[in-house]
C-alpha cells in the first residue's frame, strides 16, 4: 500500500496479502450483502467487511509481475492510496478490473448528467489531450527561458514555475490514462499501454518512486492524487446532490499555473 504521509510518500507494501473482507463503494454502485469469498483455497465469510475502499476516481490494473502470488490486480485510488487485491482466477481477476472502471465511468457520467457515457469520455480525452500538449509546450518554453537567465533569483523563480509545470503534466496524463481505461473497460477493448504514461513522469517523480517502490501506474497515479487527494467530504457533498462540483478536482490541472505566468498575462 503507498499512502501519503507527512506531506511525503511512504511505502507500506507486503508481499503478504492478508485476507480481510472488504466491500467497495462507488456511489451506491456496489450492492452492499453477504456473500463468501475464496482466497488462495481458504473460505471466508464477508457479511462483516472489516475495510471499506472507496473507489471513485480509482485506476485498476493486473500485476501479473507480482513475485510470491497469483491473479493480484492493484487498486489505486482517488485519495492517494494503492491496495494489492487477489482474484482466485485471471477471469475473475479482469472481471473486477472491468467492474471498478465501468462503475467510475457510470458515476462520472451521472455526475455530469450525462447519458452516453462513452461520447463523454471521448470528449473528455480529447480536451486532456489538448491540455497535455498546451502545458508541455509552456513547460518547453520555460526550460528555454532557463538556459537564457544568468540572475540567481529569477533563477529560481523559473525553477519553480519549471516545478509546477511538471507537476500539471503529470496529473493531467494521470487523467487522461484513467479516462482511457474507463472507455476502454466500456467498450470490452484492451487496457491502454501503461508505456504511454511512465514515459512522462519527470526525473524528480521517478527518483521519489524508486525511492519508495516498483515504479508503475500504480504507484504513480497514487502519488499524483496524494498530492491533491479527494476527501470524504468531497465525496459526501457530491452524493447530496452538488452537480458540477465533480469536475473540480479533475481541472485543477488546467486552471492551475504557475506564478510567473500568472504574473505574465496579468502584465
Amino acid at each position: 500500500m503507498l499512502h501519503k504521509s507527512d506531506s511525503a510518500a511512504a511505502s507500506s507494501l507486503s508481499l503478504a496479502l492478508p485476507h480481510v473482507a472488504a466491500s467497495a463503494s462507488c456511489a451506491g454502485d456496489y450492492p452492499e450483502g453477504n456473500a463468501t469469498g475464496v482466497v488462495a483455497g481458504t473460505s471466508m465469510e464477508l457479511s462483516h467487511p472489516r475495510l471499506c475502499l472507496i473507489v471513485e476516481g480509482c485506476i485498476a490494473q493486473a500485476m501479473p509481475e507480482h513475485p510470491k502470488r497469483e491473479h493480484v490486480l492493484s487498486l489505486s485510488t482517488a485519495f492517494g492510496d494503492a491496495y494489492l487485491l487477489q482474484a482466485t482466477s485471471k477471469e475473475e481477476m479482469d472481471a473486477w478490473v472491468a467492474a471498478f472502471h465501468t462503475a467510475c465511468a457510470s458515476l462520472f457520467a451521472r455526475q455530469r448528467g450525462k447519458v452516453d457515457t462513452v461520447r463523454l469520455l471521448r470528449s473528455e480525452i480529447a480536451k486532456l489531450e489538448c491540455s497535455v500538449d498546451l502545458d508541455g509546450k509552456m513547460r518547453t518554453m520555460a526550460e528555454l527561458q532557463l538556459s537564457a537567465v544568468r540572475d540567481t533569483r529569477s533563477r529560481q523563480t523559473i525553477t519553480r514555475d519549471i516545478e509546477q509545470w511538471e507537476e500539471n503534466v503529470e496529473r493531467l496524463i494521470v487523467e487522461l490514462y484513467r479516462h482511457r481505461c474507463y472507455l476502454a473497460s466500456l467498450l470490452g477493448n484492451e487496457m491502454p499501454n501503461p508505456k504511454s504514461i511512465l514515459s512522462s513522469i519527470s526525473k524528480p517523480t521517478k527518483q521519489l518512486l524508486s525511492r519508495v517502490g516498483p515504479l508503475n501506474v500504480t504507484s504513480f497515479h497514487a502519488l499524483v492524487c496524494a498530492r491533491f487527494p479527494m476527501t470524504t467530504a468531497t465525496l459526501q457533498h457530491r452524493a447530496g446532490g452538488g452537480e458540477g462540483n465533480a469536475a473540480q478536482w479533475t481541472q485543477k490541472s488546467t486552471t492551475s499555473q504557475p506564478q510567473q505566468s500568472q504574473q505574465q498575462q496579468q502584465q
